[in-house]
């Protein structure tokens, strides 16, 4: 009986690893809390505010967003990281839109004719990255 439950303990220590270490948020090294979209690709999803572990328990995602202070951002650094390819801006009153492509990135969106999977919006004092797009707004 012993070893019976040593071996479920080990199954789900195990299965929990893995969980957590193929899980991981996109944006993992910009922030600690994610804003999940769940449910639905649209303006109509669901959000949910997590920590990466409840990141990694979230099932059913198909995007994320976090936000970042503007002085800790380097949009070059984060094209690099994502190899990412500009695909449109556009400017705003409240600030500027960037969005992206990356074949390194899962989720995607297509708006008019044009694929996108990563968006960063850059305001007076912060920076929202998103994928496949910030939902919700900034």
């Amino acid at each position: 009986m012993r070893k019976k439950i040593l071996a479920i303990t080990f199954v789900l220590l195990m299965f929990g690893y893995l969980i957590n270490a193929y899980n991981q948020p996109i944006f993992k090294g910009y922030a600690q809390r994610f804003t999940v979209y769940l449910g639905d690709n649209s303006s109509n999803a669901r959000q949910r505010t997590v920590e990466r572990l409840g990141y990694a328990l979230s099932l059913n995602k198909f995007g994320e967003s976090c936000s970042v202070k503007k002085e800790d951002f380097d949009i070059d650094e984060f094209i690099n990281t994502f190899s990412a390819q500009p695909v449109f801006s556009e400017s705003l009153p409240e600030g500027e839109n960037y969005y992206f492509y990356s074949p390194s990135v899962k989720y995607l969106k297509t708006l008019g004719d044009k694929r996108v999977n990563l968006q960063v919006f850059i305001g007076e004092d912060r920076v929202v990255l998103g994928s496949p797009i910030i939902f919700g707004g900034y």
